[in-house]
């Protein structure tokens, strides 16, 4: 394998940005969340507020962003639910974060990178 075909992480997302933007083609039915492939976020168009994909190494440390979103007045039950769901459509939480019940730990890049190898 030449040095051409050889990529860091960053350097794969960076080149499939646009296979990670495909991820998001039902964005708007997540309502006001978006999902931004340059700096692995989810932002509320509205408030802009965001969250780190790149935190959510563990169910515990994606839950606890769940919970913050869900513990703030601002937003409704439908913007959290719709929050979740894009976040499991990014991540495949179930997957990759809780599968069998059981805590797992992952790189967020390369849960990405793998999935768009796969066409997921």
């Amino acid at each position: 394998m030449s040095s051409k075909d050889t990529f860091t992480l960053d350097e794969f997302l960076k080149n499939h940005k646009s296979c990670l933007e495909g991820l998001m083609k039902e964005g708007e039915s997540l309502g006001p969340w978006r999902f931004d492939p340059d700096d692995l976020t989810i932002e509320h168009r509205g408030t802009g507020y965001w969250i780190r994909l790149s935190e959510c190494v563990d169910s515990a440390h994606t839950l606890d962003w769940i919970a913050q979103v869900s513990g703030k007045a601002t937003y409704t039950d439908e913007e959290v639910g719709q929050l979740v769901r894009l976040m499991d459509k990014v991540l495949y939480m179930q997957g990759h974060l809780c599968g069998c019940g059981k805590d797992h730990k992952i790189d967020v890049k390369a849960v990405l990178a793998n999935r768009l190898r796969m066409g997921i």
